[in-house]
């Protein structure tokens, strides 16, 4: 199963129309949406989150599941069915990105793909930035975390509650980058709560590593979840 996490900027305005697009797919036209994704082998797994920017606007983080990611998203730039030439031009509307242009590569590379053998209901992500020097850092913390922490790392996931894991680094044009990490579990964001609190060894270790990547400090709980699940197929809402 082919997975990707990639994030759109949504330009500045524009986070209704984002809103509008993700309603219209899981409402009016959910059986049109979902029947034109599965003729042109689309994602059999698809979730958008919208998350604030700190200035003041925002970004939409994109998960799909698939058998083959290029073949979906070269689909999606290219059917002429009834559903997603209408589809595309909301994107591009929102976000200034034309699906129907030939990508140059994926968006994002992944970094860390983590699962139990748990099923889960209840979809969350976020996007965090990574400073341009920091890039490979994060690389290895993904690398340790999948090889000799892994065991570690299984546990720690089941202690707070989460049953699958995924990171994806994306490149943006200053010469930085977005980590972007997505998750499912019976309460996602209240399994980050519990990294707030937890002193266990590999807990504390892990936060002194985010801390040195991105300054952000997982020891302080956070209010609010810092991204809204505006739509998702087949489940998640």
């Amino acid at each position: 199963m082919d997975k990707i996490g990639f994030v759109l900027p949504v330009l500045p305005g524009k986070s209704e129309v984002v809103t509008t697009l993700a309603q219209t797919m899981m409402g009016g036209r959910k059986d049109e949406y979902q029947a034109t994704n599965a003729a042109r082998q689309g994602a059999s797994k698809e979730a958008w989150f919208l998350q604030p920017t700190p200035d003041g606007n925002a970004m939409l983080l994109v998960y799909l599941e698939g058998t083959d990611i290029v073949t979906t998203l070269v689909n999606y730039g290219a059917s002429q069915d009834s559903f997603t030439p209408y589809y595309r031009q909301q994107v591009q509307e929102a976000t200034g990105i034309d699906f129907s242009q030939p990508m140059a590569g994926l968006p994002s590379e992944t970094l860390l793909d983590w699962s139990s053998d748990e099923d889960s209901a209840q979809y969350a992500a976020l996007a965090l930035p990574v400073p341009g020097a920091n890039i490979e850092a994060l690389k290895a913390l993904a690398g340790t975390m999948s090889g000799e922490r892994k065991a570690e790392f299984t546990a720690s996931q089941a202690d707070i509650g989460i049953a699958k894991e995924s990171w994806y680094f994306q490149a943006t044009p200053d010469g930085n980058g977005l980590w972007i990490v997505y998750m499912e579990g019976p309460n996602p964001w209240e399994a980050m709560g519990k990294i707030s609190s937890s002193q266990s060894a590999f807990d504390v270790w892990f936060k002194q590593q985010v801390i040195a990547i991105n300054g952000v400090d997982l020891n302080v709980p956070m209010t609010e979840a810092p991204s809204q699940l505006i739509m998702s197929s087949p489940r998640g809402l």
